[in-house]
């Protein structure tokens, strides 16, 4: 299954379920109060039934029209995502934006075959000769930019998933014991299981070894942390000078890019691996933090009119694909800060309340 259907469906079917036991609950709390009372005959069960019903159906289509509703402010150009202009650069040096291929592409001197699906930002990347040896080890490069994601599918079946402003570097051909590749940025992995050939992923002097598994690996240099988060299998974190971990499922290991300092914690997974579905979710992020995502994904730049704002803490759900405005709205309508955008710079400064 695609895995960005995969999280919608399961992101739905926990809502779903978080509603009905609410449901439930509520229910059962009418009845407690109810005690003494002669039982409800069958006409009323079916009138609470389709009390239930009548209520859950009017906030679902009241929730579908506010999420599917955009602003009215029409005074300026809404600020999207960037086109996604992600580009491959081969071995041989040849270079290829990915928007503009419309046909597959065949390299015979590497023996590759390259395809894309234009609706999923999918590429597959194939060659008639796996795990050779005796061969160099020559590396192809697909770049994001900001506002872009692509997924690339690897010659050993394993997938990757990058988020914008990210690299990955990998290899024409993986050797037959190991296969290795290097990340810049942000990427989800899926990762074809061989025990005879384990998959290490390499950020910087940082390490991630796998046998057959399914993580996130932020490794943004600006970010204040360097995380790996595990949602299925066993991995290997190395860094250089610290004892090798083992992380298990829902487990995330993280390191502070400015102490050094190491932690280890179980964490809900969604909250890190939602941007493969097209949202962020945020639980008590800094709003620095939060601007650094939205920055990459819609390629502005924020300024800060009161350094105090950087440290406000915010939690909830943005959706990637609406307007920055929308959500910077939303933001004024709940806070104390308000926005002044000019082209693709942004001020944030606070609203002073007036004295009475």
């Amino acid at each position: 299954m695609n895995k960005q259907i995969y999280f919608l469906i399961r992101r739905a079917f926990y809502s779903l379920q978080n509603e009905n036991d609410e449901v439930n609950s509520a229910w059962k709390n009418v009845q407690s109060r109810c005690k003494g009372y002669s039982k409800p005959s069958l006409k009323f069960r079916i009138f609470k039934y389709a009390a239930v019903f009548m209520l859950a159906l009017s906030l679902g289509s009241y929730l579908w029209y506010f999420q599917q509703s955009d602003t009215s402010d029409t005074d300026h150009t809404d600020i999207r995502s960037v086109p996604p202009k992600a580009k491959l650069i081969l071995a041989t040096g040849e270079h290829f934006y990915l928007e503009n291929m419309e046909q597959n592409i065949s390299i015979k001197d590497l023996g590759v075959k390259i395809s894309k699906d234009s609706v999923s930002n999918a590429l597959y990347y194939n060659i008639d000769s796996l795990g050779e040896e005796n061969l160099p080890t020559e590396y192809n490069q697909l770049i994001i930019p900001k506002g872009g994601e692509f997924s690339l599918k690897l010659a050993d079946g394993s997938t990757v998933w990058l988020n914008s402003e990210s690299t990955l570097k990998f290899p024409v051909q993986f050797t037959a014991a190991c296969r290795e590749v290097y990340l810049e940025g942000e990427a989800f992995f899926d990762i074809k299981k061989n025990e005879h050939s384990p998959f290490i992923v390499h950020t910087g002097d940082k390490k991630v070894t796998v046998l057959g598994t399914r993580f996130n690996v932020s490794a943004y240099p600006e970010d204040p942390s360097w995380q790996v988060t595990l949602v299925q299998g066993k991995v290997a974190v190395q860094i250089a000078d610290h004892e090798e971990k083992i992380l298990q499922p829902s487990e995330q290991y993280s390191l502070n890019n400015n102490t050094g300092e190491i932690e280890i914690k179980t964490v809900e997974t969604e909250l890190y691996t939602s941007w493969l579905d097209g949202k962020f979710y945020f639980k008590g992020y800094r709003f620095e933090d939060i601007v650094r995502k939205l920055e990459r994904w819609y390629d502005f730049q924020m300024h800060y009119q009161q350094e105090e704002i950087r440290n406000m803490h915010f939690r909830g759900v943005i959706n990637k694909h609406y307007p920055l405005e929308k959500t910077l709205k939303y933001l004024e309508e709940t806070t104390n800060i308000t926005f002044d955008i000019d082209g693709r710079t942004i001020t944030v400064k606070k609203i002073e309340k007036q004295k009475e």
